[in-house]
């Protein structure tokens, strides 16, 4: 029997994982029984795609998972015929890599994709434990950067990586769901309104959080209806809130905490805005070009200033990403729209998935 097997770190629905979440789905509609592999068993469940299977490791973080699974990689690699591997995260696919090299795991191809640009985002410590991870990468069959300026810096922060196989293939988003899903009630959020921007994702020190209440406060004295709705939950939340309530608009910043469905709240927006510092590529970027009416977002990840429709500026200066907030607010012009959706549509899973097949093969 032909199987595929999709590597996840953990059950939560990152950026990473929602690719993955594609791949699987792609995989199962192409006729392939596929297993979805959850390294770490903490967090609430992704609800799978018609047809993935589900293995959930026992496991508190992904690194004791990542020791866990060489069991099970043994054991699938000999009843199954393993054709396709991917993952996406440099510990999983480092891990991967080493497995594949010792005989553990046995397949026809092993994809692995690269989830942020690690060369600008980690230093120190952190930065060499990254580069010892990327020589354990062998035996891999496609190594997928999300832009040109990722590769680039991939290559840059490790040399010997040019022997693989990388091609730059951009992240896929579902467009026509997301529009469905846009169109569902959601839970009243109090004190919202209906004049609001909103931000989303984890609230963490690189999502710029606090550059984005400082460009609110600056302009919030000529939008004063105006509020600042974050969803989602993270270990910036208390620090955040505390400076809004320094700059006097605590009482317009609204932290809306994680929902299931944040694309009513996109959707019925003034603005969506991406305020990160730094990215591989943000895919809530691509989510809100589908259901927004105008979006911002800083230049945290290459290609974004080649994204038709938004409006884009520098990252982590307040200046800059107040002045664009403004002039996106007072911008009336539908055409924008209509670039975004165009933009979008052409991203689908199943042309990303279509990518990856012409590389490794079905």
């Amino acid at each position: 029997m032909n199987i595929d097997l999709v590597v996840f770190a953990s059950c939560s629905l990152g950026g990473s994982e929602k690719i993955l979440h594609s791949f699987a789905e792609s995989s199962a509609n192409s006729g392939r029984f596929v297993l979805a592999v959850f390294l770490s068993s903490k967090g609430e469940k992704i609800k799978l795609p018609f047809r993935v299977h589900g293995l959930y490791l026992k496991a508190e973080r992904k690194e004791l998972g990542l020791l866990m699974v060489s069991r099970y990689l043994f054991q699938l690699s000999r009843r199954f015929c393993v054709k396709r591997v991917f993952s996406s995260q440099v510990h999983v696919n480092s891990i991967l890599s080493l497995y594949r090299s010792f005989g553990i795991l046995k397949c026809d191809s092993l994809i692995i994709r690269e989830s942020t640009v690690i060369a600008d985002r980690y230093h120190g410590v952190r930065r060499f434990e990254f580069q010892l991870l990327y020589r354990l990468y062998n035996g891999i069959d496609l190594l997928i950067c999300q832009t040109d300026y990722m590769r680039n810096r991939l290559i840059e922060f490790s040399p010997r990586i040019k022997k693989h196989d990388i091609h730059v293939i951009s992240n896929p988003v579902s467009s026509l769901r997301l529009q469905s899903m846009s169109e569902e009630s959601a839970p009243v959020i109090k004190g919202l309104g209906n004049q609001y921007i909103v931000a989303l994702g984890r609230l963490i020190e690189t999502k710029g959080g606090d550059v984005l209440i400082r460009s609110f406060a600056r302009i919030h004295n000529d939008f004063p209806e105006l509020k600042l709705l974050f969803l989602g939950e993270g270990n910036k939340r208390k620090s955040w809130s505390e400076l809004a309530n320094k700059l006097n608009v605590s009482s317009d910043v609204i932290f809306g905490g994680k929902t299931s469905n944040p694309f009513p709240y996109l959707k019925q927006s003034k603005l969506g805005v991406v305020a990160s510092r730094s990215e591989g590529f943000p895919n809530v970027l691509l989510e809100m070009m589908c259901v927004c009416s105008r979006v911002v977002s800083t230049r945290c990840a290459g290609g974004i200033e080649d994204l038709p429709g938004i409006y884009h500026c520098l990252p982590g200066k307040v200046s800059d990403l107040a002045f664009s907030l403004k002039k996106a607010l007072q911008d009336n012009k539908k055409g924008r729209i209509v670039e975004m959706r165009s933009a979008v549509e052409k991203r689908t899973p199943a042309d990303f998935f279509s990518k990856i097949v012409d590389h490794v093969g079905g």
